[in-house]
């Protein structure tokens, strides 16, 4: 049985163990139909474009200096404009302009701390980026891409930016349509992504967006 949640009305929460036949990670506590939905949606129109897919998890943190919290609205949006903005360099470096159309599901959380953060995975064409690379890289991969857009989200200097971009263990994930094992690697994608979908931790006063994902 699918309960309303109690702080927006509007969406629907699931404690069951799958999700259209595919495992989803309930241990946290229930998930949000909804938002579960979108996450398919976002999987599919990435397979849908791109026969391999690489599938990142990421995390974003705020600086312990950082004061601007409560009116900043739209710094997600900005790290991924950033990001989309040094890809499409990357690509026309490359000679690969369209190549990589940017995909993406992000939910916003707070939990036992005054300032909120921010879990993500990001959806590539596998056949241009297959990895984030050396996660301690300043420059010339996808992860140096992603530190560099969550310091131009904030406005802040590179060196102030220690801690605050997280790649989770074993969290990158490949996915090819046209393997014998794609059910396998869609599965265990859309279980670790789901952990995005929970309830709990979420942000639901004042209007505040606590999930949102690409739409094409």
């Amino acid at each position: 049985m699918n309960n309303r949640l109690f702080e927006n009305t509007n969406l629907t929460l699931t404690s069951a163990n799958e999700f259209n036949g595919k495992s989803i990670m309930t241990t946290h506590g229930p998930l949000v139909i909804n938002y579960l939905k979108r996450c398919e949606e976002v999987m599919n129109a990435a397979l849908n474009e791109y026969i391999r897919v690489c599938a990142l998890r990421v995390d974003l943190r705020y600086p312990c200096f950082y004061s601007d919290i409560g009116v900043e609205t739209n710094v997600i949006s900005k790290f991924i404009a950033s990001l989309k903005s040094q890809i499409n360099v990357d690509l026309k470096r490359k000679d690969k302009i369209g190549k990589c159309n940017l995909r993406f599901v992000w939910a916003k959380e707070q939990h036992d701390s005054n300032r909120p953060h921010y879990h993500l995975m990001l959806f590539l064409n596998k056949d241009i980026y297959h990895t984030n690379g050396d996660i301690t890289a300043h420059r010339g991969n996808v992860s140096s891409m992603i530190k560099q857009a969550w310091m131009s989200a904030l406005g802040i200097e590179y060196f102030t930016l220690e801690g605050c971009v997280h790649f989770p263990a074993q969290g990158r994930y490949w996915i090819n349509r046209n393997d014998v094992n794609y059910d396998e690697q869609y599965n265990e994608c859309f279980y670790r992504l789901s952990y995005l979908t929970k309830a709990k931790t979420k942000l639901y006063f004042l209007n505040c967006k606590s999930f949102n994902s690409s739409r094409k």
